[in-house]
């Protein structure tokens, strides 16, 4: 049911906004759905698991901000480089480099709780180790 409702609301985003956006009407479009499975999935895991909704938008907040902030960063840039490789490089560079470091930061600021950030850096600290003599 919810891979159908987010085709749906995908369908009727793009219906509405390529029109008028062409290419970033689809951007849009995806991102709209993106919102709609998310508020799906957390009132079916309400529904059917227990799970509160307020916890679920805890969860949520952390990488939404970072993705809030990284595409601002990536916007502010992108109207300094002239358009075409260069743009899509600085793009890419800065949005990786932002959404990293609210990542990491955000993760500390929180107590560095057990998840993906603890696990990338144990990974890469174990193999960076100088080897044992």
């Amino acid at each position: 049911v919810v891979l159908w409702v987010v085709f749906v609301a995908f369908l009727g985003g793009a219906a509405l906004l390529v029109p008028h956006l062409s290419f970033m009407g689809l951007v849009w479009a995806r991102l709209f759905a993106g919102l709609v499975n998310a508020l799906v999935t957390a009132w079916s895991a309400r529904k059917h698991c227990g799970v509160p909704l307020l916890a679920t938008g805890r969860a949520l907040a952390r990488p939404m901000l970072g993705a809030i902030c990284m595409y601002l960063v990536v916007d502010q840039l992108d109207q300094l480089v002239p358009t075409g490789a260069w743009q899509l490089l600085v793009g890419v560079v800065s949005g990786v480099l932002a959404y990293g470091a609210w990542a990491l930061a955000s993760w500390w600021l929180v107590g560095r709780p057990q998840g993906l950030e603890s696990t990338v850096l144990e990974a890469l600290f174990k193999r960076w180790r100088p080897p044992a003599v």
